[in-house]
């Protein structure tokens, strides 16, 4: 069963454990440089879940992507920053566009008008999923800086993630049923 849905802060180490399973180049992807096992938990350890939503992509369970978007912790923010990180063989599969619509969904809806992604000048797949939203880009020192603007939100996006959230549920509670039952649901 593939489901999509944001994580709780209890869910911390579903998150560690996605990160730490990338390969040294996933990790380079998503970091902007090398990064150890130790960085990894620091990272997760100063998140702080009052500017940060990370939205998780699970299979049969289990989480195989991420988008994590972090505000500045002002009461109402405008802007946004974005992460992603997809494990190499879910790579290609849309995973990474199905994440970015819904993590720009949220955003809007928290009244976020501009997000921001920074990644190096050699993770094309970013840069091409970046450009399918806006063409506002600035490249330098190796890296690439993108820019999407947000409309306001609208009751067709509020009603969107509210959906999005229901499906969630649904998927949780018949991936929940099908692991004490013995049944699969895909």
């Amino acid at each position: 069963m593939i489901a999509y849905r944001k994580l709780l802060p209890t869910e911390m180490s579903r998150y560690r454990a996605h990160l730490l399973r990338l390969s040294p180049v996933d990790r380079h992807m998503r970091f902007g440089g090398s990064v150890s096992d130790a960085v990894i938990e620091q990272h997760c350890l100063r998140l702080d879940w009052h500017d940060t939503i990370v939205i998780g992509y699970f299979v049969d369970g289990e989480m195989r992507g991420a988008a994590e978007l972090r505000t500045a912790g002002d009461l109402f923010p405008s802007r946004g920053e974005l992460a992603f990180s997809v494990e190499r063989s879910y790579q290609g599969k849309g995973v990474g566009g199905d994440l970015m619509g819904r993590v720009l969904n949220i955003a809007r809806n928290r009244g976020i008008r501009q997000v921001n992604l920074i990644c190096l000048l050699e993770n094309r797949a970013m840069q091409n999923l970046a450009l399918k939203f806006t063409s506002a880009r600035v490249v330098e020192a190796g890296e690439v800086g993108v820019s999407i603007r947000l409309d306001r939100a609208d009751q067709l996006s509020l009603m969107r993630e509210a959906l999005e959230e229901s499906a969630a549920l649904v998927a949780s509670i018949l991936s929940g049923f099908t692991s004490t039952s013995g049944g699969t649901v895909h």
